[in-house]
């Protein structure tokens, strides 16, 4: 009896180190996304410092014009900051999007392998039945004779 495989086990296999690969980039996007967050959180806190000093005692008027220029700098600063998190969290989605495309995918020639296993054990028993039933006739016949 020929031993039998799984036509799909290639496939199968692409599938596997796919999903494992989007699992990755998707982690990788994670911690792309909290670097961003954690950024933003310092630049925003750090521009609310700022705004404190210039608008407080700390500054005299001679330095305020330079104060609400390194204020508007760092302003800015905080908005690339936020746009950067904005396409990180993006990326996120779109990570998550490829994980659960390459779950599926995963899933799907599982599904299949599965079948053609039961497939093949329903086979095998007919064949084992066929066997048998061959058996018990050859039995037969040798007995009336």
């Amino acid at each position: 009896m020929s031993s039998r495989r799984f036509n799909l086990q290639a496939v199968l296999d692409l599938r596997a180190r796919a999903k494992e690969a989007a699992q990755e980039r998707l982690s990788v996007a994670h911690e792309n996304l909290r670097r961003a967050r954690e950024e933003r959180e310092r630049a925003d806190a750090e521009l609310a410092s700022l705004a404190e000093r210039i608008g407080g005692a700390t500054f005299t008027a001679a330095n305020r014009q330079n104060g609400w220029a390194l204020f508007c700098d760092h302003d800015a600063l905080c908005r690339q900051l936020q746009g950067r998190q904005t396409a990180a969290e993006a990326l996120v989605r779109t990570r998550m999007e490829e994980l659960v495309k390459a779950r599926c995918d995963h899933e799907l020639v599982l599904r299949l392998r599965e079948k053609w296993q039961r497939t093949q054990a329903q086979e095998l028993a007919r064949r084992e039945e066929r066997v048998l039933e061959e058996f018990a006739t050859f039995s037969r016949h040798l007995q009336r004779a």
